[in-house]
Formats: C-alpha cells, sequence, structure tokens
C-alpha cells in the first residue's frame, strides 16, 4: 500500500516549479525553428548534388534552412532569454550618404580702376576654392599698392600742411618774442591814431612781408629736415637690397675683411656719382641695381685682396682641369687595355676553335708513309749542291715522289 503514496508524493514538488520557466519563451520563434534541427546537423557527407544546391543557394544570398536555424537553436537559449517580450523588428534602412558636391566655377569680379578693366576684362572665373583665393590674392594686390601710392601721397600731403602750420607758428612766436615787435606795434597804432587806418594798414604790410619772409624760411628748414629723413629711409632701404644683391657673389669675395667697408664705399661714391649726372641712362630703381652692381664690381677688382682671391680660384680651377684631364687620360688608357685584353682573348678563342675543328690534310697519309732521308752526316754533308742543275734537281723530286707514291700503293712489281 506503500507504492501509491510514493508517486503522488514525487513529481509534486518537481513538475510545478518547472513548467512557468519554460513558458516565457515566444511560441512564434520556437515552433517554426524546433522543427529543422535534426538537418542542421547531417549524419552523413552531402551529395554531390546537394553541395552544389547549397553553393548555388549561398551564391545567390539566401541561406539554407539548416544554417538559418544554426544561430536559432542553442542549448542555453532558454536560459539566457530575456525576461521580457521578445519584439521582431524589421532592420531600419539608412540613408545613403551624399557625395560630396563638385566645386562649381566661380566669377571673380575685377575691381574698378583695374588695368584689364580697360581691357574689356570684367571678371574672371574660377574652377576651384584654392584658385579663387589666387585670383582674389592676385587683383587685390594691384588694388593694395594703388591705395598704398594714394596713402604716402595723401600722407606727404598732410605732412607738408603740418610742417607749413608749425613753420608759420613757430615763426610767429618768434617774431613776437623779438623786442623790436612791442615797438613796431606800438609805432603802427600811433600811425593808426593819428593817420588813419589806411596808413596804419599800409605800415604793417611791410612788417608781414617781413614776417611771412621769416615763415618761409622757418618752413622751407622744417621741410627740409623731413625730405632728409624720407631720403634716408629710401636710402636704408635701397642699401638693403643692393646688399641682398651683392650676396650672390661668390663666397670667397665675400667673407674677406674688407668686403662690408668696401661696399659702403661704393655705395656712397655711386650715390655721389649719380647726383653729378654720371649715370644718365638710369631711370628706375631696377636700373640703379644694376648699375651698382657694374660699378661695384669694377672697384671689388681693383683691391689686392680680391685679386689674390681670383688667383687662387683660377689655380684651383686650373688644378681641377688638369686632375680631370689626367683622370679621362687614365681612364681612356683603361678603357682602350680593356678592349686589348677582349681582341686578343677573342683571337686565342678562336684559334683554339680552328686548332681543334680543323680537317686533316688529304695528302696527310702519304706524307706519313713515306721514308724518311737520313740525315747525311760527315764530309758528305759538306759537298755542295751548288754544281747540280736546277733541273736535274726538278727531276729527281718528281721521280722520288713518283717513287714514293708507287711504294705507297704497292705497284713496285711493274
Amino acid at each position: 500500500m506503500t507504492a501509491p503514496a510514493v508517486e503522488t508524493v514525487a513529481p509534486a514538488p518537481v513538475v510545478a516549479p518547472v513548467v512557468p520557466a519554460v513558458a516565457p519563451v515566444p511560441a512564434p520563434v520556437v515552433a517554426p525553428v524546433a522543427e529543422p534541427v535534426a538537418p542542421a546537423k547531417p549524419e552523413g557527407p552531402l551529395t554531390r548534388r546537394e553541395a552544389q544546391q547549397r553553393m548555388v543557394e549561398k551564391m545567390k544570398g539566401r541561406a539554407t534552412p539548416a544554417e538559418a536555424a544554426a544561430p536559432v537553436v542553442d542549448a542555453a537559449a532558454p536560459v539566457a532569454a530575456p525576461t521580457g517580450p521578445v519584439l521582431d523588428v524589421a532592420p531600419v534602412a539608412l540613408p545613403a550618404a551624399a557625395a560630396p558636391a563638385e566645386p562649381q566655377p566661380v566669377r571673380v569680379p575685377i575691381p574698378a580702376g583695374h588695368p584689364m578693366r580697360e581691357m574689356g576684362v570684367e571678371s574672371l572665373t574660377a574652377n576651384s576654392p584654392q584658385e579663387e583665393r589666387a585670383l582674389r590674392a592676385a587683383l587685390n594686390s594691384y588694388v593694395r599698392r594703388n591705395e598704398v601710392t594714394t596713402l604716402q601721397a595723401q600722407l606727404q600731403q598732410l605732412q607738408a600742411e603740418k610742417v607749413e602750420r608749425d613753420g608759420r607758428e613757430a615763426a610767429r612766436k618768434a617774431w613776437q618774442a623779438d623786442p623790436k615787435y612791442a615797438a613796431t606795434m606800438a609805432r603802427a597804432q600811433e600811425i593808426r591814431e593819428t593817420y588813419g587806418d589806411a596808413d596804419a594798414e599800409q605800415f604793417l604790410r611791410g612788417l608781414n612781408a617781413d614776417f611771412d619772409q621769416m615763415a618761409k624760411q622757418e618752413i622751407d628748414q622744417r621741410m627740409g629736415q623731413v625730405r632728409a629723413q624720407e631720403v634716408e629711409r629710401a636710402t636704408e632701404a635701397w642699401t638693403q637690397e643692393a646688399w641682398q644683391n651683392a650676396s650672390a657673389l661668390p663666397e670667397s669675395i665675400r667673407t674677406i675683411p674688407v668686403f662690408g667697408q668696401a661696399f659702403q664705399d661704393a655705395v656712397h661714391s655711386f650715390n655721389a656719382e649719380l647726383e653729378l649726372g654720371h649715370f644718365p641712362q638710369v631711370q628706375t630703381a631696377e636700373q640703379a641695381h644694376k648699375a651698382f652692381m657694374q660699378f661695384f664690381n669694377t672697384r671689388l677688382t681693383a683691391l689686392p685682396e680680391v685679386v689674390a682671391v681670383y688667383r687662387s680660384l683660377g689655380a684651383r680651377q686650373e688644378q681641377a682641369r688638369t686632375a680631370a684631364a689626367a683622370k679621362a687620360a687614365e681612364e681612356q688608357r683603361r678603357i682602350d687595355k680593356i678592349k686589348q685584353d677582349a681582341v686578343e682573348e677573342y683571337k686565342r678563342i678562336e684559334g683554339e676553335k680552328r686548332g681543334q675543328a680543323a680537317p686533316p690534310h688529304p695528302l696527310g697519309n702519304l706524307a706519313a708513309a713515306a721514308p724518311r732521308v737520313p740525315a747525311v752526316a760527315g764530309s758528305e754533308a759538306a759537298v755542295p749542291a751548288a754544281n747540280v742543275p736546277v733541273n736535274q734537281l726538278r727531276r729527281d723530286g718528281r721521280a722520288a715522289a713518283a717513287q714514293r707514291a708507287r711504294e705507297r700503293f704497292g705497284m713496285t712489281g711493274t
């Protein structure tokens, strides 16, 4: 009777808590996937047809049912499943990135007063922002130069007006500080009281002429100082440009101790000759720099230090030329030796080839079989053969040759 009691108690505590844990798994997702779990792991190798079909499906971008089910079915899926509802969210297509727009041509207007306006050109076309900036910079440079020139002219005019005003004020103060000024004004008052305003004005008009002359002298003096300062600034700027041009001379010339002093002396001398009118062809700053460099080079070549430098440079150049010529001759000799050795080697190889490949002489066998005449010794060798006629020698030679031929071919019995 105890068996039924055990069967009713055991399953109650185990089955009840397990059922709610599996229940939250969403049915629409697991139901279609649980069925194709078996083909995910094939029992045997694929056939040729199945392999081709799977390859075609992969190439078309569609996965096989086993591959679609493989990522979803997992042994740990129920444990790692989220507690909330699972939503089937479709992928959202993001907008494609817009392609960068190609730069459009930009028309750059030419400012008024530019020389290109007089040619009938009102604007230029730039195909890129870089070209636009370059064109604007080129056009604005002309405008800026004109503005600088205009501002400099206005500055000089304002400066001249200020100098005139300050000069007249200084002359007036100096005129009023003169002790004669009070006596002159008292005399003018007496004339006004005695003879009237017309005579007093006539008297003061002469004094005003003297004052104008004094003011003019003061203004000219001040303007001379201003112009001297402008000339000094222009001279410094021109000297700096001339020094930069002189920097193009060889370093061996620029490093001599007297170079700087020679340059300053040349500048002063050139300026003095310009004032004397010795260079009438000089009309611009560029012409002045060109004429100065010629003048400076002439003065440099007269210095003993520069002459010594040029001599050393000439000697070094001559040594370099001699060394280069010797090196070239040595190189030519080496090349000639290589050519000669190559020719000799070629001759040697060709001689060896001819010696190895030469065919046998057609009479070589006859010469080998011919009996050798023993060398004559003793008194017989001393007998001269001068008395034997030449025809006899020829006949003897032919007979001996015929005899050797008969012996060679076995015709001795005939």
